[in-house]
């Protein structure tokens, strides 16, 4: 016998949202790198919400594929019948630094794209000067899709 009921669908509204369904997923969050801190020799998981243009305090250093949220998105406004709908898409980065591998890259933006609907990839070769990152790719999220359980 099955049950069903109904479920309430989440939608990535924030980037908030974006990060606790990345970190609730232990597939996604075993191909993530580490950040390495200047006041500490332990590791923490390398996924983060900046603001654009921000620098992470005190980071000592990157291996591994780092994921990096913008707190801030791309808004269009679209014109209903009596309505207007304000929508937003998030910008995600996976960059590989290090260890990391183009195949790592794939497979990571693979599982966000299939854990949020409507997102499309692409990769960029904008990273930062003397820092060791080898390829960036940018993740588009949209907030109005709903978030998949993978």
């Amino acid at each position: 016998m099955y049950r069903v009921g109904a479920m309430a669908q989440t939608f990535p509204a924030t980037p908030e949202i974006i990060y606790n369904t990345l970190v609730a997923d232990a597939t996604f969050m075993a191909l993530v790198g580490s950040y390495v801190f200047k006041a500490n020799t332990s590791t923490t998981p390398a996924i983060s919400i900046v603001t654009p243009g921000a620098d992470m305090p005190d980071l000592k250093s990157i291996d591994g594929l780092e994921i990096v949220i913008h707190d801030t998105a791309q808004i269009r406004r679209m014109d209903f019948y009596g309505s207007t709908n304000i929508e937003k898409n998030w910008n995600l980065y996976v960059i590989a630094w290090g260890s990391a591998t183009g195949d790592q890259v794939t497979s990571a933006v693979e599982r966000i794209m299939r854990t949020f609907s409507g997102s499309s990839a692409m990769e960029v070769v904008a990273t930062p000067d003397g820092l060791t990152a080898k390829v960036q790719t940018k993740v588009m999220i949209p907030s109005d899709k709903p978030v998949l359980v993978p």
